[in-house]
């Protein structure tokens, strides 16, 4: 018994490391949005909404979510707040456009309706030795304009068409 507890005192003494604090953004925040045509209006109508979102590796172009199963992911999603009284039905939502900037890559191209229009999304490893919260989003541009997030509807960002 004196063993056991002697064991057990040496247990609790030794690799007692605090545990990892799994609340923190230690991935990059995954990019939400809503796609707006120049009157406002929504153009991602439904969970199979057509779109698609890729990024140039030389002159390649690489789609995200191309690599599920079927030939692509349904990035399109329902959106639901707090209030249950959404200003945008549906938004794009992807981890992998976050993953892929901070690896590099910075802009990206929505396709949709036989448009297509130039996101930056520049997500950056700004604090790494941060154990809770190593990335920031530094900039998103839409069509070469600065996004204004609304306060109301975050973190959904409104892309508004200017063609």
């Amino acid at each position: 018994m004196k063993i056991l507890l002697i064991f057990l005192a040496f247990l609790s003494l030794c690799g007692c490391k605090k545990p990892a604090n799994p609340t923190g953004n230690t991935m990059p925040p995954p990019i939400n949005f809503a796609l707006l045509d120049k009157q406002g209006n929504q153009l991602l109508t439904s969970t199979s909404t057509p779109i698609k979102v890729y990024f140039l590796k030389g002159t390649q172009p690489v789609y995200l979510g191309s690599e599920c199963a079927g030939g692509g992911c349904t990035m399109v999603r329902e959106t639901y707040t707090s209030t249950g009284n959404p200003k945008y039905s549906y938004k794009y939502s992807s981890l992998d456009m976050s993953l892929v900037s901070a690896d590099g890559v910075k802009t990206f191209y929505l396709e949709l309706g036989g448009k297509t229009d130039t996101l930056v999304w520049d997500v950056q490893k700004t604090k790494p030795n941060d154990p809770l919260n190593k990335y920031d989003v530094v900039a998103v541009l839409f069509n070469g304009k600065p996004v204004i997030p609304d306060p109301d509807q975050l973190p959904i960002l409104p892309f508004k068409r200017l063609h």
